[in-house]
């Protein structure tokens, strides 16, 4: 006959209390392990990522100095390289538009012949077809003024740059397609009529608020933008002179097509430096002829001593 032995509540109690410390130590060094592995995993992927980082601030800092060496050249060659004569122009003529608002003598100039005093003159920014407006003191209506320097006798100043389509005419579109961007065959006759309407759009816009009232011819020294000389014309009397000018029907030759002596349309050009060569400009000539509706008023007169 066998006999076992009975555990008392207090061994029982104290056998378990063992127990459950065992699996807690158990527990808790695998919760260590655990968080050791995380640790390390972390600082692995820290590192990653540090190293990620360096790399791509060297190779940023890499193209950041190739791009400024880029940039470098490309300026050097800009300065370099002659400039043409039409971008030439364009910057004398902004330099001759900046002189008329702030050069000593023009605003005294300016006074006798518009008939008040001016309050102050300034320039039209962008692409309008107006430069400069002139304020009175006596608050009468501002006026516009559209301004041309040097010597535009040769080929002409350019009054105004669209594309072919702009012109709104479709046997016009023909011609100029043919004449001026070899496309198309249709050669169309166009009558003095459209030319008229040509010559107004081209040199008043379509905005009213900056067509011009007047328009202006200056001499100015090329290297230090001054106005030597500065001559003006109400704008009905020039277009009135230019609608006499103009031939029955518009004359294609070679790449041009001519609406009178003085004036004909003929594609931008430019190639690589222009961002629109297919573009069709207006050019004007600044004939003697012309120069003769204009009335000098600077330089003032010198007075004669008593």
């Amino acid at each position: 006959m066998s006999t076992s032995m009975v555990m008392s509540p207090a061994a029982e109690k104290k056998v378990a209390a063992a127990a459950k410390k065992k699996a807690d130590l158990e527990e808790k060094k695998n919760a260590k392990a655990v968080a050791a592995a995380k640790k390390k995993a972390d600082l692995a992927e820290k590192k990653n990522a540090e190293a990620a980082a360096a790399a791509k601030k060297k190779a940023d800092l890499a193209e950041k100095k190739h791009t400024k060496a880029a940039a470098k050249a490309a300026a050097e060659e800009k300065k370099n390289a002659p400039s043409s004569k039409n971008s030439t122009v364009a910057k004398n003529g902004f330099k001759a538009e900046a002189a008329i608002c702030s050069q000593e003598g023009i605003k005294l100039a300016l006074e006798p012949y518009l008939g008040s005093p001016i309050e102050r003159i300034i320039c039209i920014k962008g692409r309008k077809k107006s430069d400069i407006k002139i304020y009175f003191e006596n608050g009468s209506e501002s006026k516009t003024i559209q301004n041309k320097d040097g010597d535009g006798d040769g080929r002409g100043y350019s009054v105004d740059r669209r594309k072919v389509d702009a012109y709104n005419d479709e046997p016009l579109t023909k011609l100029l397609k043919k004449k001026c961007l070899k496309q198309g065959t249709e050669k169309p006759v166009i009558s003095s009529d459209i030319s008229k309407k040509v010559i107004n759009m081209c040199m008043l816009g379509i905005e009213e608020e900056y067509a011009p009232k007047y328009f202006t011819h200056t001499k100015s020294d090329k290297t230090t933008g001054q106005i030597k000389s500065m001559s003006i014309c109400p704008t009905e009397k020039l277009l009135a002179f230019l609608h006499s000018e103009l031939y029955p029907e518009m004359v294609p030759k070679r790449t041009c097509v001519h609406l009178s002596p003085n004036i004909y349309l003929q594609r931008k050009g430019g190639g690589k430096t222009d961002h629109s060569p297919d573009d069709i400009q207006m050019k004007f000539r600044f004939t003697k002829a012309v120069e003769k509706l204009y009335t000098p008023i600077f330089p003032l007169p010198q007075t004669k001593p008593q």
